[in-house]
């Protein structure tokens, strides 16, 4: 949602894809508990010291591109969010809690996410989305990947049970969450033992 509202932005048309159907379709960025750190730093610290302590993090494991962008970026992109009419407080002393979305989590178990920041943050989004021109199609299940050669430019899926077919004149951006929900990768990647894990995601 921050890319789409961000092409349309620079005039470029869009269209975002969502598997869920209602409106308030459950994912992980709902149910986050907002607070926005550059790897457990102030986000809107000095970039030179981001960027240490991503290289210091990741043991050096980081792509060193990706590592420059998302240090020198993270700080602009929040005050890209404030502009948009996202709410970001301050969460904590600790430099990893300075920035929360708000309102502020509750702080009890179990998943009390509507209406909290990060929830709050993605109504925002779609909001901003829909008044500049974009859409926002729900219940649309993407099953491959249109190519041209080596690039992407389009996508096939499904809705409703039936065949869709959407073509990209710029470009396709997937945004695809991560791989919590499937126990396969978990056993590969995470644990031997996934099915032991307890969980707090979209599934």
């Amino acid at each position: 949602l921050g890319c789409a509202n961000r092409c349309l932005e620079q005039g470029l048309s869009v269209v975002v894809l969502e598997k869920g159907t209602p409106v308030l379709y459950p994912c992980n960025s709902r149910f986050a508990m907002g607070f926005i750190n550059c790897a457990f730093q102030h986000a809107r610290g000095e970039p030179r010291v981001l960027r240490e302590a991503i290289e210091r993090l990741t043991r050096g494991f980081a792509d060193p591109q990706l590592a420059d962008v998302f240090s020198s970026q993270i700080g602009p992109a929040l005050k890209w969010l404030r502009a948009q009419g996202v709410r970001i407080i301050k969460g904590g002393w600790e430099n990893g809690q300075r920035e929360l979305l708000a309102p502020p989590p509750l702080m009890r178990p179990g998943l009390h996410w509507e209406g909290r920041g990060a929830d709050s943050m993605v109504r925002r989004l779609i909001v901003k989305l829909e008044a500049r021109g974009g859409r926002l199609i729900r219940g649309v299940r993407v099953r491959s990947l249109t190519m041209a050669g080596e690039r992407c430019t389009g996508v096939a899926g499904e809705q409703d049970g039936q065949p869709v077919q959407f073509d990209a004149e710029v470009a396709v951006l997937i945004a695809d969450g991560g791989f919590q929900a499937d126990r396969e990768l978990l056993g590969r990647h995470v644990t031997r033992e996934p099915a032991r894990l307890l969980q707090r995601n979209a599934q």
